[in-house]
């Protein structure tokens, strides 16, 4: 039966306390003994000092979820264990080099939780593990209280943890291993073989517990079924210590850390070493594929380190500071000084365009290198209206050719498609005249090279696997990336150590390794998952015109926005699927932002899929990214409503509306609704009337014997039916909006008003206007707006009350300064709505401000009077004929006394009068 083991230890931490000076060396002593005596097929060591979380979870998966069918499986982890309860759940995590923790919670850890689902899933036959790390019982317990993947099979499993879940696993200076490694090791030491040379899983936990109850750490072991063979000290050929490394990078480019697998440009190389000798700024220039930054990052940076007089600086790219690109350099630079008026002068004398005197504020003294990668996307995706920019960047750095002498050298790279944009900088297109290096496709001797050398002395090339893959390369131009995918997908297929072309031709070679490798990714998706995995495929696109595409890394926080909560599990298992599957890599930027990226850009012609779904959302997402160019020019604007989108883009945005939203933030679409409302105000329900329910009843119409006026009476009962109405009378922005609709029957001035204000009510408005209003309203909004009738705007006013009252609240004069702007408190003008209390029912301004205008006719008293709600009219078909009929209004005015703004008072004026005393309120029929 086949047997696997993965031995991991981490020793230095980013966020943790680091460095751990045990488990670099247990790991590697607890390797060399499966090795040597554990008969195991593959043992994987990964005792790098750093090992962040999505490598150690790509190996995890690899090994639990592709080497593990039907197979023996032994995972050993030393290194940093975390426990962290969050309202009472508590949670434990293997740490990565990357991970970071707080009280309550870990980021880019592995979850126990997560390892338990892991195992449960995994087809193995049975399971040993053993876990050097702090709060390691965690895992034992989660294990217990939800695994039950081997209960009842015939799956054998072993767990041991080196302490409790609160516990630390402890190490001391004095010895060799850690505590519980050092016991783990004598446990399986030759002392202890039995009979037969073995030491099997169940004489272990005894042995180690003892030897750990003298140093007050408890271990812990969870089992099940039988006992299981670690070592065995009578096999007849040890095994060869190997270490099991893949010797390609895939679609990722060759860094210093694979720099020792970089074969085949040597020649490049060493003309680049020359280059950077006789010029301060060197571009780089070559076709998509053909190896441009592995070719700096891996060749160039690795051969200045080995001279020793070099500061590398951190590489930068353009677009991941798109409106401001200097301001990259300004952030590498100002990370070597610690004083705070060094940054500050770093920064001056970059804004000021001198990058060398910005050089001259550095107390350190090697010479230094400055590498722009994907220098194209100071074309692609800083934006055309930040042109300034640009420029100011480009400037930069072609001044830095001023001083042969500097210490400093810049190297770009860049696509040979963008070599046309350069020509349009006179400076910039001098410096790649006299100082580029063009890197050619590989010749086949070079290839043989990039093939061969890296698993040489590792990997055995199997007959006619090397033929074949040249042949199929051989008139391929800037293959590298799909031949290194090609090459990876060779080796996690491998059969032991070599190479075969069986595996080779059923991958599809190297043409069609990438394809085929994809879309077994996406189609081991469910349907939602795959439709998230396509976006967040063409979120990383940066869509030129034509077929220019290129493409633009994107933070993980502004894809997650596109996922709405119930979506965002099927979000992230998409793009966890797509990272475990390396086409896409994630890392973070300088502030510590979490940022996703395509692994390469043969991605997008090489998957069918991807290309299909470019050529089909073109138009839509080119739509896309003008929407975030403007979003971000808008942004950094004082003045925003300037720079929203122009006319024609909104247009644009409608015909498209379904098939854009999918593709833009949130943030992103209130930028288009902002822009939609600039032109169409009406679609934004802010400038439209806000409507308050007014309930059905029953209430006493005008005044008294004994109060008010003659025409206010006889006083009556009336019963209502329910409607909706304008919280407020209509303002002047309310008013302007829906002026910009195309008129019913006539048509009005925007800005009527005497008095200005956009909260102010509109007023100088006649009945027909404010008819025309309700009719423009109806229409947009597909219900039945109106002006009010006399009996339910003086019910609104009263808010239902049964007896008889003075004002909208009762009948106190001296309270009317809180509810109305009126003659002793409006400074003889209207002022903005709302600023006075409500009544009852939430209806503001109903004493005062603007006389508003009612649907009913002039009648000199209620004699006849409907005993309903109903408009009351005479038999009048034109109201601008005869003596202009007079139509009603109430609720008095700024102007007004106290006694106007009663609750019964009735006013009126012709129907065709205009004053700035009057404005008006709509009503809402819902019956």
């Amino acid at each position: 039966m086949a047997r696997h083991a993965l031995v991991v230890g981490i020793s230095e931490y980013k966020h943790l306390p680091s460095p751990l000076s045990k488990t670099l060396g247990d790991a590697e002593a607890v390797a060399n003994l499966l090795r040597s005596h554990g008969d195991f097929q593959e043992v994987t060591l990964l005792n790098t000092p750093k090992l962040i979380k999505a490598d150690l979870f790509a190996q995890l998966n690899r090994l639990l979820s592709e080497q593990a069918t039907g197979s023996e499986v032994l995972i050993y982890y030393t290194g940093h264990g975390l426990l962290v309860e969050d309202c009472g759940v508590k949670q434990g995590y293997l740490a990565p080099s990357d991970c970071k923790a707080t009280k309550e919670s870990v980021t880019d850890g592995v979850p126990f939780a997560g390892l338990n689902n892991l195992i449960a899933r995994s087809p193995l036959s049975s399971l040993v593990m053993f876990l050097d790390c702090c709060h390691s019982g965690a895992l034992l317990q989660a294990i217990a209280e939800s695994f039950t993947a081997f209960n009842k099979t015939d799956k054998d499993y072993l767990l041991i943890s080196a302490c409790r879940e609160f516990e630390q696993a402890a190490a001391m200076k004095k010895e060799a291993h850690s505590i519980f490694t050092g016991a783990l090791l004598d446990a399986l030491s030759e002392s202890r073989q039995n009979d037969e040379g073995k030491i099997n899983s169940g004489s272990l936990f005894g042995f180690i517990s003892d030897r750990l109850k003298q140093k007050q750490q408890e271990p812990r072991q969870l089992g099940y079924g039988r006992a299981m063979e670690i070592v065995n000290y009578r096999q007849v050929a040890p095994k060869k210590i190997t270490e099991d490394l893949c010797p390609y990078v895939g679609l990722e480019a060759f860094t210093k850390e694979t720099a020792k697998f970089f074969k085949g440009r040597d020649r490049f190389v060493r003309l680049l070493l020359q280059k950077i000798t006789e010029s301060s700024f060197v571009p780089v220039i070559g076709a998509s594929g053909s190896g441009k930054s592995s070719l700096v990052r891996a060749g160039l940076i690795s051969a200045l380190e080995a001279q020793g007089n070099w500061l590398i600086l951190p590489p930068i790219k353009a677009g991941d500071s798109p409106l401001m690109p200097v301001a990259e350099i300004s952030r590498v630079l100002t990370q070597l000084c610690q004083r705070a008026d060094s940054k500050l002068e770093i920064s001056k004398q970059i804004a000021s365009g001198n990058l060398e005197a910005a050089i001259a504020c550095l107390s350190e003294q090697k010479n230094i290198l400055l590498v722009v990668d994907q220098f194209e996307e100071v074309f692609t995706v800083c934006p055309a209206e930040k042109e300034a920019e640009r420029q100011q960047f480009i400037d930069l750095l072609v001044g830095i050719t001023q001083y042969p002498n500097s210490r400093l050298r810049v190297v770009t790279t860049m696509r040979a498609d963008f070599f046309e944009n350069c020509l349009g900088y006179r400076g910039l297109g001098e410096v790649i005249q006299e100082h580029q290096v063009l890197l050619l496709p590989m010749n086949e001797e070079e290839l043989k090279e990039a093939i061969a050398s890296p698993a040489k002395g590792l990997y055995e090339l199997g007959e006619g696997l090397l033929p074949a893959i040249l042949r199929d390369v051989r008139d391929e131009k800037n293959v590298l990336p799909l031949l290194e995918f090609a090459l990876t997908q060779l080796w996690e297929n491998r059969e032991k150590r070599r190479f075969t072309f069986a595996v080779y031709d059923d991958l599809g070679g190297v043409m069609g390794a990438l394809n085929q490798h994809a879309n077994s990714v996406y189609d081991a998706l469910k349907p939602q998952e795959q439709n998230w995995a396509k976006r967040i495929c063409l979120m990383l696109v940066r869509t030129g015109l034509g077929e220019r595409d290129t493409r633009q890394r994107r933070t993980k926080r502004e894809l997650m926005t596109l996922a709405k909560n119930g979506d965002l599990q099927d979000f992230q298992v998409a793009l966890d699927q797509l990272v475990l599957g390396r086409l896409f890599v994630t890392g973070k930027d300088g502030d510590g932002e979490a940022w996703v990226d395509m692994a390469h850009e043969a991605l997008m012609d090489k998957w069918l899929y991807f290309a299909d779904w470019r050529e089909k959302k073109r138009d839509v997402l080119r739509l896309v990214n003008r929407i975030r160019d403007a979003f971000d020019e808008c942004d950094r604007a004082i003045d925003k409503d300037k720079f929203l989108l122009p006319e024609g883009v909104v247009a644009q945005i409608e015909e498209v509306e379904a098939a854009i939203n999918d593709y833009l933030t949130p943030e992103l679409q209130e930028f288009v609704e902002r822009s939609l409302f600039k032109y169409k105000p009406w679609l934004d329900a802010a400038n439209l009337p806000e409507m308050v329910d007014i309930p059905s009843g029953t209430f006493w119409m005008g005044s008294p014997e004994w109060k008010g006026e003659d025409d206010e009476k006889p006083y009556h009962q009336v019963t209502v039916k329910a409607f909706r109405m304008g919280k407020y009378p209509v303002t002047q922005a309310q008013w302007r909006t829906v002026a910009m609709l195309p008129k019913v029957k006539i048509a009005f001035s925007l800005n009527p008003s005497q008095f200005s204000g956009d909260n102010n009510p509109v007023e100088n408005i006649d009945w027909y206007e404010a008819q025309e209003f309700c009719a423009r309203l109806s229409r947009l909004k597909g219900e039945n707006y109106r002006l009010p009738s006399e009996a339910e705007w003086e019910y609104a006013c009263r808010a239902g009350a049964e007896a008889y009252t003075e004002y909208c609240f009762g009948d106190d004069e001296g309270q009317l300064g809180e509810y109305a702007w009126y003659d002793e408190n409006s400074d003889n003008k209207t002022q903005p709505v709302g600023q006075k209390r409500p009544n009852a029912w939430g209806l503001y301004d109903m004493l005062g401000n603007v006389w508003e205008w009612c649907a009913d006719d002039l009648h000199s008293s209620y004699e006849g009077a409907p005993t309903d709600s109903q408009i009351w009219i005479k038999d009048i078909t034109n109201y601008e004929d005869g003596d202009k009929t007079r139509k009603l209004l109430r609720g008095g005015s700024w102007i007004s006394s106290a006694w106007y703004c009663r609750s019964a008072f009735r006013h009126n004026y012709d129907a065709l009068d205009q004053s700035y005393l009057m404005g008006f309120r709509v009503v809402c029929v819902v019956w």
